[in-house]
């Protein structure tokens, strides 16, 4: 008995966009969602091209993965803004986490982040 196929079960795609310079962290990520239940809709090196790039996409993204950019903040609070129903998740790689000395209350702001 196969159960999926029993119960019809299907999952829903998670579309996610990459706003990220480092090549190495964007393949990571590409890597790690490879599976066909993600669908990765566009990579920007910077953040200013997102609004332009998302809206020639028929999808908003479900989740936006904000790396190492200029202006990170505004990028962030423009993302929750522009997209209430989307979720950002900030990227470091491991090797810059530590030089880079976050404020407490930067952390809070930041939300949910991953260590690459």
């Amino acid at each position: 008995m196969n159960r999926n196929k029993e119960y019809n079960m299907e999952l829903p795609v998670i579309n996610y966009y990459i706003i990220e310079k480092d090549r190495t962290l964007v393949n990571i990520i590409k890597k790690a969602l490879s599976m066909e239940r993600y669908r990765c809709l566009g990579v920007s090196v910077v953040p200013e091209n997102v609004d332009n790039k998302v809206d020639k996409i028929d999808t908003i993204p479900d989740i936006f993965f904000v790396g190492n950019v200029k202006n990170d903040l505004e990028v962030i609070d423009n993302i929750s803004r522009t997209y209430k129903k989307s979720r950002v998740l900030r990227i470091y790689s491991k090797s810059k986490i530590y030089k880079k000395n976050i404020p407490t209350n930067e952390n809070i702001r930041q939300g949910n982040f991953l260590i690459l």
